[in-house]
């Protein structure tokens, strides 16, 4: 749920290719009070993501565990 009064574009690390986890992409432009799920994410493993438009900044950035 993006609740931060602007719009952030959700993306899979690294920045700029977003190939780590693509399945986040799906994600993708959120605007302030929405949110979307990503795509399917079927393999056990830790996946980063960021906000494309700001990648540097770390409080928009996070890890999503699949389990």
């Amino acid at each position: 749920m993006n609740n931060n009064g602007r719009e952030h574009n959700v993306s899979s690390d690294p920045h700029p290719n977003h190939t780590d986890c693509p399945p986040i992409n799906a994600v993708g432009n959120l605007s302030n009070g929405q949110s979307r799920l990503t795509n399917s994410l079927p393999t056990a493993r830790s996946c980063g993501f960021h906000d494309h438009d700001d990648p540097d900044n770390a409080n928009l950035r996070g890890r999503i565990t699949i389990q």
